[in-house]
């Protein structure tokens, strides 16, 4: 939602071509995330082999949708490593299930308050982008928006992971007091 501008303002408007690419670089990235929780699961279950098994089907499927793809430019290869991404998590979760018993829906739903925190941020964004001015300008409106919703909804929905972040870094704030106090 903030592609345009943030393209314009960090490599110049000859560039604002690359924000279709970008977006779908940024979904693929929602995947990969899932991947690699879902592997990090796995390494502390000690399942190194199947770790080496899902890699290789990755590279697999990566690799055929590049041979497929690759007549059609960057965007349809972008689109396949998607569509690759995409089924590895899924082949990832569904293993996630057999073995520990939290298959892909429930690390959605788990994931859930994290999505709408983020829909509502981009919302946010997309209203500030709309704004009319420079695309520098518009661009840290978007970034300071963006943050502010984003820590507001947390706050207003009091997530779990959230209360802790703050209990740390006020503890970090009362040792450092401490510690300037003693001295």
């Amino acid at each position: 939602l903030s592609a345009p501008n943030m393209i314009t303002f960090l490599i110049g408007e000859k560039w604002l071509p690359s924000v279709v690419y970008l977006r779908i670089l940024c979904v693929t990235g929602v995947f990969f995330a899932i991947y690699f929780m879902n592997l990090d699961v796995f390494k502390a279950c000690g399942k190194s082999g199947l770790i080496l098994k899902l890699e290789f089907y990755k590279r697999l499927v990566l690799g055929i949708s590049i041979l497929l793809l690759y007549r059609h430019g960057i965007e349809a290869l972008l689109y396949g490593e998607l569509f690759g991404t995409f089924a590895v998590a899924v082949v990832a979760s569904v293993l996630m299930r057999r073995f520990i018993g939290v298959g892909f829906w429930f690390q959605l739903k788990s994931l859930a308050p994290f999505i709408i925190g983020a829909l509502a941020m981009g919302g946010g964004v997309a209203f500030v982008g709309r704004s009319v001015g420079a695309p520098q300008r518009i661009f840290a409106f978007q970034v300071i928006a963006g943050v502010l919703l984003y820590i507001l909804y947390l706050w207003a929905t009091r997530i779990r992971e959230f209360r802790e972040l703050l209990a740390m870094v006020s503890e970090l704030e009362l040792a450092r007091r401490f510690k300037r106090g003693r001295s």
